[in-house]
Order: C-alpha cells, then sequence, then structure tokens
C-alpha cells in the first residue's frame, strides 16, 4: 500500500519553470522567456508543455501575434506522434488558435483530440473553445483537469471558472492545490482584489492591493491597484506617490497614469487650490487627454476633470431647453446617490444636447389617457458642459453638471404624452425631447406655485429667463 501510494505521487513542477512563473508574476516577461528558451533548447525537459503554456500567455498578454504564430509553428514541429506527450503539445496549437482568434481551426483540434480527454490540457481546450458546454459540465471538466497537472496557468483558470460560477468551495480547493503544487502565488489576492473592488468594498480592495503591490513590487499592474484604491479611499499623498512612480516607469506615455495623477492633485486639493496646484494637475490631465485622443480613444474621463478643475469658468446658457426622462433605476440613484456623486454625469443623449444646454431629468408617473393628463416629475436640472464627443463603447456622451436637484419632485401636468403619439427615432431614442421657451415658462410657473416661490429656484430660473432673452 505504501509503495503504491509512492508511486501515484505527483512529480512536482521543475525549479527552472518555478523561476520562470515568479519573473512573469513580477511583469519581468523578457527574463521569464529567456529562461524558458534556455530549458526548452537543453532538450532535458520530459513535460515542456507547462513551459509552452507559460510561453503562449506572456505573448497573448502582449498581444504578440507574430511571436504566437512562430511559437506555434515551433511546437507543431517539435510533436513526438509516437510519444504520449504529443496529446498535451497538440491541445497547446489548439490554444494559440484560439488567443489568435481562430476559433474555427481551435475547434478543428479540439474534436481530433476528443478521445484524449484525460490530458489537461485538452480539458482546457475544451474548455476555452467549448460554447455549447453547460456551466455543470464546464465545472465537471475543470474538476478533472485539476487532477493532474502542475501547470500554473490550468490551475488558475479552473480557480477563476469557479469564482464566475460562485462555487467558492470548488475555487477554494483550487487555491489550496496551487498553494500545494506552486507554492506562494498572487492568485488568491487577486480574487480577493477583484472581488471587494467589484463590490465597492475599496478599503478591503486597498488591502489585497498592498499585498500584491508588496509581494511582486516590480509588477506595474499590481501597482496600479494599489494606487488607484489609495485613490479612493482619499490616502491621496501614497496615491499620488505610486502613480508618479508608474508615470516614471511608463516614460510619460501612459494615458491612464497621466490622468490619475491629475485627478490625484484635484482630489487633494479639494478643500484648498493654489494656483501651483492647478497648473500641475491641468499639466497631467491635458497630457492624458493628447495621449488619449492621439490614440484614438475617448477623452470625457479628463475632459471632465478639466471642467471641474476650471468650474469657475461658467459655460454660457445657449437658452436650448430639454426634457430628460428617467427610467425608475435612474430616477432612485439621482435621488439615493451623495451629491459629489451625481454633480458631474457622462451621459449619452446622442449628437443633440450641446454646451449651455439645460437638461430637467424627470420621471413618468402617470400616462395620459383619455380622461386624465400625464404627470411628469420634475427631479433635477443639469447644465451640458461640452458637446457630444463620440465614444467606441457608449456611443455620444455628454457631460453633465447638476444645477439643482428637488429634495421632492415636483409635478408636471403634461398633456399628448401617450406612447403611440412618441416618435422612436430622433432625439427621442434618446429619452430627449426638445421645449421652446413657452413650455420653459410653463415649468417655470408649475415649479414657482409648488414651491411658494421659494428663492432657490427662483435663482435658478432668473439664470435660464436671462438666457432666453438674449
Amino acid at each position: 500500500m505504501v509503495k503504491s501510494q509512492k508511486n501515484n505521487r505527483m512529480q512536482g513542477p521543475d525549479p527552472e519553470y518555478l523561476q520562470a512563473l515568479r519573473l512573469y508574476w513580477q511583469n519581468e516577461k523578457e527574463g521569464a522567456l529567456s529562461l524558458l528558451s534556455e530549458r526548452l533548447a537543453d532538450g532535458k525537459s520530459q513535460q515542456p508543455h507547462p513551459y509552452y503554456r507559460l510561453w503562449i500567455e506572456a505573448l497573448a498578454e502582449d498581444q504578440d501575434e507574430s511571436s504566437l504564430r512562430i511559437l506555434q509553428r515551433h511546437i507543431q514541429r517539435n510533436i513526438n506522434y509516437q510519444h504520449p506527450s504529443w496529446i498535451g503539445l497538440y491541445a497547446l496549437t489548439g490554444l494559440i488558435h484560439y488567443e489568435l482568434g481562430e476559433l474555427e481551426a481551435g475547434r478543428i483540434l479540439q474534436r481530433k483530440l476528443q478521445r484524449h480527454s484525460s490530458d489537461p490540457y485538452v480539458r482546457e481546450l475544451s474548455l476555452v473553445l467549448g460554447a455549447d458546454l453547460s456551466e455543470e459540465d464546464q465545472l465537471q471538466v475543470a474538476k478533472g483537469m485539476i487532477k493532474t497537472t502542475t501547470d500554473y496557468f490550468v490551475l488558475r483558470r479552473a480557480a477563476l471558472l469557479g469564482v464566475r460560477d460562485q462555487d467558492s468551495a470548488f475555487s477554494r480547493k483550487v487555491l489550496a492545490t496551487l498553494q500545494e503544487r506552486i507554492g506562494e502565488c498572487p492568485l488568491d489576492a487577486e480574487i480577493g482584489f477583484h472581488k471587494e473592488f467589484s463590490a465597492k468594498e475599496f478599503r478591503k480592495a486597498w488591502q489585497f492591493a498592498r499585498f500584491l503591490r508588496d509581494a511582486f513590487p516590480l509588477n506595474s499592474q499590481y501597482q496600479f491597484y494599489f494606487a488607484y484604491t489609495s485613490y479612493l479611499i482619499d490616502r491621496n499623498r501614497t496615491a499620488l506617490e505610486e502613480f508618479l512612480k508608474l508615470n516614471r516607469r511608463s516614460q510619460e506615455e501612459d494615458p491612464d497614469v497621466l490622468c490619475m495623477i491629475g485627478a490625484t492633485l484635484l482630489q487633494g486639493g479639494r478643500k484648498s487650490m493654489s494656483d501651483k496646484l492647478r497648473k500641475r494637475s491641468e499639466y497631467y490631465l491635458e497630457k492624458a487627454r493628447s495621449r488619449l485622443k492621439s490614440q484614438g480613444l475617448p477623452t470625457d474621463y479628463p475632459q471632465e476633470l478639466l471642467l471641474r478643475l476650471h468650474k469657475d469658468d461658467e459655460v454660457p446658457n445657449s437658452g436650448r431647453h430639454w426634457i430628460v426622462k428617467l427610467s425608475a433605476k435612474q430616477c432612485y440613484d439621482l435621488y439615493h446617490k451623495p451629491e459629489h456623486r451625481i454633480e458631474y454625469l457622462h451621459r449619452a443623449m446622442g449628437p443633440y444636447v450641446k454646451a449651455g444646454d439645460t437638461c430637467m431629468f424627470v420621471s413618468e408617473s402617470r400616462v395620459a389617457d383619455g380622461e386624465d393628463v400625464g404627470i411628469w416629475r420634475l427631479n433635477a436640472i443639469y447644465k451640458a458642459l461640452s458637446d457630444p464627443e463620440w465614444h467606441p463603447t457608449h456611443r455620444w456622451q455628454t457631460i453633465l453638471k447638476l444645477q439643482m436637484r428637488m429634495e421632492v419632485s415636483i409635478p408636471l401636468e403634461i398633456e399628448g404624452n401617450q406612447k403611440d403619439r412618441l416618435p422612436d427615432d430622433g432625439p427621442h431614442r434618446y429619452g430627449l425631447y426638445e421645449i421652446d421657451d413657452s413650455a420653459m415658462v410653463w415649468i417655470e410657473d408649475s415649479v414657482r406655485t409648488f414651491t411658494l416661490d421659494d428663492q432657490s429656484f427662483a435663482q435658478v430660473f432668473a439664470e435660464l429667463k436671462l438666457a432666453r432673452s438674449v
């Protein structure tokens, strides 16, 4: 019995593989790949699969397609179909097809390997390409995948699948297996960071980020996690130090880092901002906006921060007015979020709302019918600070600034708001309805009557009235 246990004991990974992994975790990919190539060149490893798997991951992260194709041809040339190792190597070439976006080519290889489903790399290939696999089947594949492998990336995929399916027992089992077979690795802390960050538990996420930054000080991604969560929990001095280090490391080319330096300086000077601090923040934000624009990426975030920086430079009222219909959830968020969270909004409003336009945010509480007029409720008034800017994901985006949020929504009687009378194209597809001066006067009268001539409302409408008279 003792002899059987000894024979079945899994052989641990090569020391050189573990060393290459540590270099990879430190983001020293060139050093890791150099070590891998030396180890593969000497021909002493009977199981080169983990080395190739690490190589694939590093190239895929850098989106180096040409090097991935070269590596694929190299693996294909070195497959010995008389040796059982060919199964895993063949599966790895299919994984490269997947990383290159060549899904059909990968599925052809996957189908050829179906009768070798006990191999961990074949199982991983079936996970990434098996679009028709149910979640339960995927979990069964992952459970079989972890039994016979010491490959970090195979085990990592299994752990992340458990996290995705909220199977905490399985993910903990995989993390324990990683600890046993690989030793200390960053995956557990990475999962903890993303879990807490997505739950907006930023102080808990900061603890994980600090651990990752301290354990792997050369990994710029972990350093960014630590800097960004420091910013979110108002540790501005720490955040600024870390962002400045990242900026030097990236040679002032990373627009995200540049933008966060400007944001941190702006946040640090909320109570009193000197001219020197203002100019410094403006320098980094302008540089971030320029870099993003040159790369064809949206510039709305640095643009919003620049507007906050120059909030005393008022955008003049244009004299145009819009009704903006909110969903029930948007209305709830508008009332329950703290004011600093809704002071500035990025909203998809098509190419219609321009800088200086006034936007009345309303919710619909009753649709007009044959007997009753419709009721809209005025929840907030915003002003557009920018012209629409094209965003590759969210299409046209406009930056809005809060002018007033109502303590109690103000009812407005509306005729003709039946759904079948409202068009579904043009600005209406964004929930926008442009109103003329007469409608605006009527809204003012409704607000004045409801609020008993509250002077805070009178001041807002006085500015709008002045804009209409120009």
